[in-house]
């Protein structure tokens, strides 16, 4: 609604100037390149920005007007200017358009001096085009001249506008300036609701721009923005269609070329190629003609034919096309809304249908039902299930009936009520004969097979499935039902190489049909082949990679979100991050809307961490609440019982022999994983109660099934080492060396090795020797070099050798070294406390090679930058000393005389760090600060990284011990440099943003530390002259001329005297 007439006359940008940084910076460094083009539509700007550029370089801003258009006046009044070398700023420049004279001339000019001409208007006259050709030459259109949200939030601050409130006010602008200026003087005159404020800037728009520019307009050009006015988003095709639609026998290219050549506010819509009016100037068309009924159904109609079906819908709602939208949103292939999960879309487009036209499509209720449930809206959509289900019962024809029946099905699948699910699928099964339906049928009772754990079951329904779709062609459904039986069959049944065939033979299909959140729970099927075997590596990565997908997922599956958050806290507790675990687990219980199966998995995870932590008793708590509940479903009441039976293990007091019977259910269900653990825990569970022949038979029969399903033998190191380190450790005791040893080394538990190595029996002490060095733990070595000392078998001393020259082959930990402030070195995560270092002169030889890490550097140069005042032998023997007290200190486990392995020697070379495993807090320093200032001049807003200021903050002198020494001090200068570097550029930043104190304040720490940094008082003058200090701006004016005199014996730049002068007369700075 056009809200009240605000104020008379057109609003001028040019009145209202604003700092553009990134644009005056861009502009100058072009200019001694080549000309700079500034083409855009009306409002953007440009006269402001050419006398913005007047004061930063200085130049000559000059607009055109039409008595431009005669050679002789325009030649007399640019003469002056050619003559001074200052660069030239022509405006409006679309106003030679069809002068020849002028422009020949104007043409000749720039060709002759090309590097200081900034040319800016609506459009550039062809003519002049060719005076650009061979010169290097910068545009900057709408794009680069709309205001970002930040920089509308800065305008619009004075009014008291939230920052949401800005950011809604930039998505209805795209950042126009014009529209935001008026706006912001809108709401200082007007005291109104948004919506009324919306109106009255449209009125006021309307009347002094779009009415002026319309008369302007060709009537070819008037009837295709009128045609193209109506769509919510058009292409030329569209374009194309409604001109020869309309009837329209004029040259549709050259009404399509002006609309754009004009620049009459087109913009490029979210698809490609496709493109929009701006808001403001679509409703402006659109109250030029009475035919909008009328072309909307041309363009539904168009758009449906195309496979368009958004655009359709879409404008059949906006239009009030009540009919058209429900017919079109029951034709439509659900791909549409699967493909990027838009079920929030599709519950927009549903309910936005008057009751009785919904009521007149039921499919499309329960349809929408089944959506909202996806996505964990259990309860909204049953209500519209139960809805659709009773309507369509109501009709009485086999199709709606059987749509009544899918709906209720799933209804009872979705509400966890499997057995029903499963009675009904039965039921109907035999009397369903089409194809497709029998798909449907099969889906939903191998799903409820696989949910009550009947895997067997399952699997012949799935493969029945995928036979059936591959027969009729339907590839779809046949990637479904192949993740299905890869993920819910046979990776809990242990069939990981066939499962993951599966998963791989679907790879092409994901890949070739782009839909984020299918190609989601594609990966989630590969995740529980992960977690089965405990590969959490590769989790991660495919955590990572679904978080990306989901990302651009509407409003993503409720089955989706509860396993991705439940395969987030299995790969938290096995990384033991006990509170991330629980973060993950309290998100996935909100998704668990009460299925019995996902409640028994959330069970099974809690008493996992429970048992992780060290906590048995609170394990075997968590499971029994599970167990006592009336949960039907027999394989995840099995894995919750499992954990029991494991933590039962793990309590120091007597264990019954006696088993949990819903154990039984993974005997049913054959999840060859679960029994290995099983029979695992029954191995140490016989040892512990002395029964060694039913230790020795459990053990047998564990190697056995290991032996045929060797893609098994990470469950018992990487998915449970607690109970595989048991396992394992038992079986080295029982005599067991080719399992038992590489698996204690995957393992890697130290601490449970070590004491191994003073049993009585030689053989023992062997073999764990064995498992020790296949830890590649550092932190064996100390045992075994102790072991070394007191042992007197020659066969266990070999092994105790071997074990040690293997672990004195591994890399070494990571080392992370602070110079700001204090000087730190941390090893491995541990800090290597101040007393370890024995000498100063040991931290000064450290230093010294951290800061030419991974370089080779000749003894001979070590000496000269270390001892130049030394004899040589004198110098060497220092060196060698303290290099092997240096040696101890980063080497703690390692045995004397052992090798140093941070540092490589190669024919008096030595090489520090050669396997890149150091990092110093100096190198991050340099890498933000120089990232934030390679990156300065990329949007017309400079970005303010967090860690930007965060690292100048930390900032402190670096800590050496040799600071007068010169490999020390060049290093030094070149970071002080850098941090006045960086304050400069968060004053410039916050100075932009409008935050001026801050502006102020980091220009002070840039001028503490270089006083002769003259933009940094160019930048606290503007900062405290906009906070009306204009006494204080002055006074920087002044303490810059003596700092500028005193440190380089220069005067200030003209364009700080410009400043200055300015404040001087008053003006804005």
């Amino acid at each position: 609604m056009p809200g009240p007439k605000p104020f008379g006359g057109m609003l001028h940008l040019s009145n209202h100037l604003q700092d553009r940084p990134q644009l005056t910076r861009r502009i100058s460094a072009q200019l001694p390149a080549g000309p700079v083009i500034v083409v855009a539509g009306a409002g953007y700007g440009k006269t402001g920005l050419l006398r913005l550029l007047a004061q930063h370089l200085p130049g000559t801003w000059l607009p055109l007007s039409p008595a431009d258009q005669d050679v002789a006046y325009l030649s007399t009044r640019l003469a002056p200017h050619l003559k001074d070398g200052r660069p030239l700023l022509l405006d409006d420049l679309h106003v030679l358009e069809g002068a020849s004279e002028s422009l020949t001339w104007l043409r000749e000019q720039i060709h002759a001096r090309p590097r200081c001409w900034v040319l800016s208007g609506r459009q550039i006259p062809v003519p002049l085009q060719a005076a650009l050709d061979g010169a290097s030459w910068l545009v900057l259109n709408e794009d680069d001249l709309a205001l970002s949200p930040a920089e509308v939030a800065l305008w619009l601050a004075p009014t008291g506008y939230s920052e949401e409130e800005a950011q809604a006010w930039h998505a209805y602008t795209r950042g126009w300036p014009l529209a935001v200026a008026a706006l912001a003087r809108l709401s200082t005159r007007l005291s109104a609701p948004q919506a009324h404020l919306a109106g009255a800037l449209e009125a006021y728009l309307h009347e002094t721009l779009f009415a002026r520019l319309w008369v302007e307009l060709p009537p070819g050009v008037q009837k295709l923005l009128l045609l193209t006015g109506v769509p919510l988003r058009f292409t030329r095709e569209v374009g194309e269609h409604l001109w020869q639609w309309a009837g329209e026998t004029g040259p549709f290219q050259d009404a399509w070329a002006a609309i754009f050549a004009r620049r009459l506010f087109v913009e490029p819509a979210e698809h490609p190629e496709h493109w929009r009016y701006h808001p403001i100037f679509r409703a402006f068309l659109r109250t030029q003609t009475l035919r909008i009924e009328t072309i909307a159904r041309a363009i539904i109609a168009w758009a449906r034919e195309q496979g368009d079906w958004d655009l359709a819908i879409e404008q059949a709602l906006a239009e009030g096309l009540w009919g058209n939208a429900a017919e079109l949103l029951e034709n439509m292939p659900m791909e549409v809304i699967w493909r990027n999960g838009r079920v929030h879309t599709l519950r927009r487009w549903v309910l936005s249908l008057p009751r009785t036209v919904a009521h007149a499509h039921p499919a499309l209720l329960a349809r929408l039902g089944v959506e909202l449930c996806r996505v964990g809206l259990v309860e909204e959509g049953a209500k519209w299930m139960e809805e659709g289900a009773a309507l369509l019962e109501a009709r009485e024809d086999p199709e709606s009936l059987f749509r009544a029946w899918q709906t209720r099905s799933y209804l009872s699948f979705t509400t966890g009520r499997y057995g029903e699910a499963i009675a009904r699928a039965q039921a109907i099964l035999p009397r369903v004969s089409h194809p497709q339906q029998r798909l449907e049928v099969l889906t939903r009772l191998g799903n409820a097979c696989a949910c009550t754990g009947q895997l067997p079951a399952a699997r012949s329904v799935y493969r029945e499935a995928i036979r059936l779709a591959e027969e009729i062609g339907d590839q779809t459904f046949a990637a479904f039902m192949r993740d299905n039986l890869a993920a819910n069959v046979l990776a809990p049944m242990g069939y990981l190489p066939q499962a993951a065939k599966l998963l791989e033979q679907n790879r092409p299909y994901y890949e070739r049909e782009a839909r984020p959140a299918n190609q989601a729970v594609h990966l989630e099927g590969w995740a529980t082949l992960d977690i089965e075997v405990g590969d959490w590596e590769r989790l991660q990565a495919r955590l990572t990679a679904i978080d990306r997908l989901l990302s651009q997922v509407e409003a993503p599956a409720g089955s989706t979100l509860f396993w991705l958050y439940a395969f987030k806290a299995t790969l938290a507790i096995a990384k033991g991050a006990w509170e991330t675990a629980e973060a993950h687990l309290a998100q996935a219980e909100s998704w668990h809307v009460n299925r019995p199966d996902r409640l028994l998995a959330l069970a099974q995870l809690r008493a996992w961490l429970a048992r992780r932590r060290g906590r048995p008793d609170e394990a075997i708590q968590v499971a029994e609440a599970a167990l006592a509940q009336p949960w039907q479903e027999p394989l995840p009441r099995g894995l919750v019982a499992l954990e029991r039976e494991i933590a039962l293990e793990e309590r120091a007091a007597p264990v019954p022999l006696t088993l949990h019977p819903d154990l039984q259910a993974l005997l049913q269900a054959r999840a060859l994983p679960s029994l290995l653990r099983l029979r695992a825990m029954l191995l140490c569970r016989c040892y512990r109660a002395g029964q060694m022949e039913a230790a020795r038979r459990h053990l047998r029969v564990l190697k056995s099934a290991l032996s045929r399903f060797p893609h098994l033998r990470p469950v018992l190191t990487g998915r449970d080492p607690e109970l595989g380190h048991r396992t394992w450790r038992v079986a080295l005791l029982l005599g067991d060396e080719d399992e038992a040893v590489p698996a204690l080394g995957r393992i890697g538990n130290v601490a449970g090795l070590a004491d191994l190595l003073e049993h009585p029996d030689p053989a023992v002490r062997r073999r764990a020797a064995q498992a020790l060095a296949a830890t590649r733990r550092e932190t064996a070595m100390p045992p075994l070099h102790a072991a070394l000392a007191r042992e007197h078998d020659l066969d266990v001393r070999r092994a105790l050798e071997a074990a040690l020259v293997r672990l004195e082959a591994e890399p070494p930990p990571p080392l992370r070294v602070q110079f700001c402030g204090r000087f730190r070195v941390w090893r491995g995560g541990e800090e290597i406390p101040e007393h370890a270092w024995p000498r100063p002169a040991v931290v000064r030889l450290f230093q010294y090679f951290v800061l030419h890490r991974g370089r080779p550097l000749p003894r001979d140069r070590i000496l000269e930058d270390l001892w130049p005042d030394h004899p040589p032998r004198r110098a060497e023997a220092l060196f060698r000393r303290l290099l092997s007290w240096m040696a101890h200190v980063l080497e703690p486990h390692m045995r004397p005389r052992g090798p140093f392995r941070y540092l490589s020697v190669a024919w008096e070379v030595y090489t520090f760090d050669p396997l890149g495993c150091v990092s110093t807090d100096v190198e991050r320093f340099e890498r933000v600060v120089r990232q934030a200032l390679g990156d300065r001049d990329l949007p017309d807003l400079p970005p303010l990284p967090d860690e930007l200021p965060e690292v100048l903050r930390a900032w402190e002198p670096p800590v050496s011990a040799a600071p007068y020494e010169a490999w020390w001090l060049e290093r030094v200068e070149r970071w002080q440099q850098l941090y006045a570097e960086g304050c400069l550029y968060v004053a410039q930043a916050y100075l932009v943003r409008g935050v001026l104190q801050q502006a102020v304040e980091w220009s002070d720490r840039a001028l503490m530390a270089a006083p002769w940094l003259e933009e940094a008082y160019q930048v606290k003058m503007r900062a405290l002259a906009r906070q009306g200090k204009r006494a204080q701006a002055l006074a920087v004016y002044v303490a810059a001329r003596q700092a500028l005199d005193q440190e380089l014996g220069v005067s200030p730049s003209p364009l700080t005297e410009h400043l200055a002068e300015c404040l001087r007369r008053g003006e804005m700075i």
